[in-house]
C-alpha cells in the first residue's frame, strides 16, 4: 500500500491520542495553576506562572478549534461573537480562516451602510477628541490598532491642539464610497482653524484608517443604500 494512503483507523487512533494529550496537558496546567493560587502546596510561583501561561495557550487553542467547528455547523459570526462575549467583527478578525477573509465571501461582499459607517467614524472621532483612546482601539481593525497605540494617539492630539488650539465644534460628516470601504470626512473646528478628519471604515464596521488632512476637503455626500 502506498505510504500516502494511510489507514483510516490509523488516522482515527492518532487523532484520539492527540486529543488525549491535549486534554491531559490542559488538566495538568489547570491543576498546577489552581494549586498555586490556593497556596495548598509548596509550589514555586514562577512554575505557577508558567503553568497559567500554558493553560491560557491551551484554552485559546481549544476556543479556536470550537469556533472552527461552529462554522462547519453554519453558526453565524454574530452568534459566535455573543458566545465569546465580544462583537461579531472582533470574532471574525481573530478566528476567520484565510478563505473566509477573501473579498468574495459574505463578510466582505456587502458594503457597510452609510448610517453605520457614519456612526463608527463619529464614535472613533469622539473617542479621539475626548482622549478616550481605548474606544478608538476598540473600534480599530488589528492593523490600525497596532499602528496607532494610545501613546501615539495622545501625542497626535496634543500636537494638533498646540497648533490649532482647543476643539470648538465637530461638524457633520461627509461620506464617499471607495470599493467596499466608506470614507468618512468630518470637519473639526479648533479655536485657530479647521481640520478635516478622515476615518476609513471597513465592511466589518471597523476603522481601517485615520487621517488629519491639511485642510477641509469639498467632497460630495454619498447617499448610498442604508
Amino acid at each position: 500500500m502506498n505510504s500516502s494512503e494511510a489507514n483510516p483507523n490509523d488516522r482515527d487512533a492518532t487523532a484520539m491520542m492527540n486529543d488525549a494529550l491535549f486534554v491531559g496537558g490542559l488538566a495538568m496546567a489547570a491543576e498546577v495553576t489552581l494549586t498555586g493560587l490556593r497556596g495548598e502546596a509548596d509550589v514555586d510561583t514562577l512554575d505557577v506562572i508558567a503553568s497559567a501561561r500554558s493553560l491560557r495557550l491551551l484554552t485559546d487553542d481549544a476556543i479556536a478549534r470550537l469556533v472552527r467547528r461552529a462554522r462547519t455547523e453554519h453558526q453565524s459570526w454574530a452568534a459566535i461573537g455573543t458566545a465569546l462575549g465580544t462583537s461579531r467583527q472582533a470574532a471574525f478578525e481573530r478566528y476567520a480562516t484565510d478563505t473566509e477573509r477573501e473579498p468574495s465571501t459574505e463578510e466582505h461582499s456587502v458594503r457597510l451602510s452609510v448610517a453605520s459607517a457614519r456612526e463608527v467614524a463619529r464614535s472613533f472621532l469622539d473617542g479621539f477628541v475626548t482622549r478616550e483612546f481605548a474606544t478608538c482601539r476598540r473600534l480599530s481593525d488589528p492593523q490600525l490598532a497596532r499602528g496607532l497605540p494610545e501613546p501615539v494617539l495622545a501625542a497626535l492630539l496634543e500636537s494638533v491642539r498646540q497648533d490649532l488650539g482647543e476643539i470648538l465644534e465637530v461638524g457633520d460628516s461627509r461620506i464617499t464610497s471607495y470599493g467596499s470601504m466608506q470614507i468618512v470626512d468630518t470637519p473639526v473646528v479648533f479655536s485657530r482653524g479647521t481640520r478635516m478628519v478622515r476615518v476609513v471604515v471597513t465592511p466589518l464596521g471597523l476603522a481601517g484608517g485615520f487621517f488629519l488632512l491639511a485642510s477641509e476637503v469639498d467632497r460630495p455626500v454619498d447617499d448610498g443604500d442604508e
